[in-house]
C-alpha cells in the first residue's frame, strides 16, 4: 500500500509539472505573457528529468513550484 501511495504521489508530481508546462506554453501562445528578449526555452530533451522553471530561465526549481509565475498566472485571471 505504502509504495502504491509513493507512486501515485510521483504521478500526481509529474502530472502537475506537465500540467505547469502546458499553462505556460498556452500563455506565450496567446501573448498573455512575455518574456524577456534572449530568454530560451529549454526542448523537451533539455527538461527530461531535470528541474526547470522556464518562467525564469533556471534549473533550481520545477514551474509548479513557482511562486512568481503563479502569481503572473493569477493576476491575468483576475484581470478577466
Amino acid at each position: 500500500e505504502r509504495i502504491e501511495a509513493l507512486l501515485d504521489m510521483e504521478n500526481l508530481s509529474m502530472i502537475l509539472i506537465l500540467k505547469a508546462n502546458q499553462i505556460f506554453y498556452h500563455l506565450i501562445k496567446d501573448q498573455q505573457i512575455r518574456l524577456k528578449k534572449g530568454h530560451k526555452i529549454p526542448s523537451l530533451e533539455e527538461l527530461k528529468e531535470k528541474k526547470c522553471c522556464m518562467w525564469h530561465n533556471s534549473y533550481s526549481h520545477f514551474m509548479t513550484n513557482c511562486v512568481v509565475f503563479w502569481q503572473v498566472v493569477q493576476k491575468g485571471f483576475n484581470k478577466s
